[in-house]
């Protein structure tokens, strides 16, 4: 990795100058002024030609058409390449060259009439997603669930937890029971002007303890959240059937 630096030096009146230097894995080397700026113009104009990609994704009926989601000509692409191509060509810039990737969740569907709109889960939905996540058995994706400030009280687990890194420490150990389950009955409302939604019902979970196989019944309450087009779960408490 190449780094340039700029460094101010002053002299014993309080006047200064700026020495220039290029990094080069961990080594420092001195370079002239023009050398240094001649660098930083070919940097600019290289970062100029990346453009960031972005993708949408959701499991909807029918999606915009690519004109409408993120403008250009409409066309559908094949794959990176094609893409590529088509960018290059549209804007005349054989140089151009794909960055960073941004994947993002959307909910616009399209209704009977042909029109888009927002659609914005159910809270059964939302728990349904839930269980969803956990047997996919990736820490991260279900924490992302969960507000920054959330708490949790599990299923199997004796603390209060409040955040997400908290959180994060009872899945990564759930999860290691490799659990498989189901809802079993749930019972949602919506509350403050459909802000909140509280819901409360039951599953079962199968858990592995080394080679020993167990069912937990447990019942749970979701304190959800609307974060603009989607839930997030404000408090989760889940308990054992007595």
């Amino acid at each position: 990795m190449v780094k340039f630096i700029k460094k101010r030096v002053y002299n014993l009146d309080k006047s200064y100058k700026y020495f220039y230097y290029q990094v080069v894995n961990n080594r420092k080397k001195r370079i002239s002024s023009k050398k240094y700026h001649t660098y930083l113009k070919k940097i600019a104009k290289k970062n100029a030609n990346i453009l960031p990609m972005i993708l949408l994704k959701k499991n909807v009926e029918k999606y915009l058409p690519v004109s409408e989601q993120v403008g250009g000509d409409g066309e559908a692409s094949n794959d990176f390449g094609d893409l590529l191509e088509k960018i290059k060509k549209y804007k005349n810039n054989s140089n151009l060259k794909l960055g960073k990737t941004y994947v993002i969740d959307h909910n616009l569907v399209q209704d009977e009439n042909g029109e888009m709109k927002i659609s914005m889960q159910t809270p059964t939905e939302f728990v349904q997603e839930w269980i969803k996540r956990l047997l996919s058995n990736d820490t991260n994706n279900i924490v992302l669930l969960y507000k920054e400030e959330a708490v949790l009280l599990g299923t199997i687990d004796g603390k209060v937890r409040k955040g997400r890194n908290k959180i994060k420490e009872y899945f990564d150990f759930f999860l290691k029971l490799r659990p498989s389950g189901k809802l079993k009955h749930i019972v949602c409302e919506e509350i403050c002007n459909g802000s909140v939604a509280i819901s409360n019902g039951h599953h079962d979970f199968e858990l592995y303890e080394g080679d020993k196989l167990s069912t937990v019944s447990a019942r749970f309450t979701f304190v959800l959240e609307k974060a603009g087009s989607r839930w997030e779960i404000l408090s989760h408490h889940s308990s054992k059937i007595p």
